[in-house]
């Protein structure tokens, strides 16, 4: 996995603009974030398909309560590989206590959480669901939850 994120630099860096911010703790994140993404993706879109036929949800209030649910649970389940493989394989950082990065990443997905639920949830509402919300709203908080992890969470 190592070499294949290395030549994935490699090339990145032969283009100029991708090389200045492709660099291998970005692509490592991106790799985690993606393989996170699918299992939330699929324990999420599997929990609606289960709870819909527990429940049948006939309402608008009992459909978003479902998918609200279904979210929440499935991202706390992808959070828990998504922080065991931040900390020991992107971004390495031992200077700061387990307790605090921990308590931070906590705090960056909680509210990606929230408003991730919200936006899938109206969006839901409004006749877009969620297989195809969900995946937009990854692809746009790529950028501050990368940043935030980077200069907060992980940092030294």
């Amino acid at each position: 996995m190592s070499q294949l994120i290395s030549i994935i630099h490699k090339i990145s860096n032969r283009i100029p603009v991708l090389g200045k911010y492709f660099t291998e703790e970005f692509i490592r994140f991106v790799f985690i974030g993606g393989t996170s993404f699918i299992i939330f993706y699929f324990l999420n879109n599997s929990f609606i398909f289960l709870l819909e036929k527990i429940y049948s949800s006939q309402t608008s209030t009992a459909r978003g309560l479902v998918v609200w649910n279904a979210y929440i649970v499935a991202y706390l389940l992808a959070f828990i590989y998504n922080f065991t493989l931040s900390k020991r394989w992107t971004f390495r950082n031992q200077s700061v206590t387990y307790r605090e990065q921990l308590l931070k990443f906590f705090t960056v997905n909680i509210f990606n959480a929230l408003t991730g639920a919200a936006f899938v949830t109206i969006l839901d509402y409004i006749g877009i669901p969620p297989y195809i919300s969900q995946p937009f709203f990854i692809a746009i908080q790529i950028f501050w939850t990368y940043f935030l992890y980077k200069r907060w969470v992980f940092s030294d």
